[in-house]
């Protein structure tokens, strides 16, 4: 294995997606180039420390505010595609907004470093 190939692998080893055979050839180069070895540990630890920022639970209000805003929207049903928006004897056939989604614009819940939160209101275009 040469060092741009270990170097190219030290992220996949270090998130353990390498299969048996390359995992062996990876520590074998490992042991004799402390580099690479470096290289390893550093991902490691970024590999660590993405996976304790994606298990911290959001704030309880965020859960709170989301489904209040939820609830406060109007949901209506998907608009057929507009090829299949006019029936041949003319007239609209549905009704609802183009393209579906919500009325009155969207929002999006969101919570600050302090952990409150707030939904922030889109615009209706």
């Amino acid at each position: 294995m040469t060092k741009d190939d270990a170097i190219d692998l030290s992220g996949a080893y270090a998130m353990d997606a390498l299969d048996q055979e390359e995992r062996e050839a990876f520590r074998r180069h490992c042991a004799e180039c402390p580099e690479c070895a470096r290289e390893t540990v550093r991902h490691q630890e970024a590999a660590a420390w993405l996976a304790l920022a994606a298990s911290r639970p959001p704030p309880e209000c965020l859960k709170v505010r989301v489904l209040a805003e939820a609830a406060r929207t109007p949901q209506f049903p998907p608009s057929p595609p507009a090829d299949d928006a006019t029936p041949a004897g003319g007239g609209s056939a549905g009704g609802g907004t183009s393209g579906g989604g919500t009325a009155g614009g969207g929002g999006s819940a969101v919570a600050d470093d302090a952990g409150d939160c707030y939904v922030a209101r889109e615009p209706v275009l």
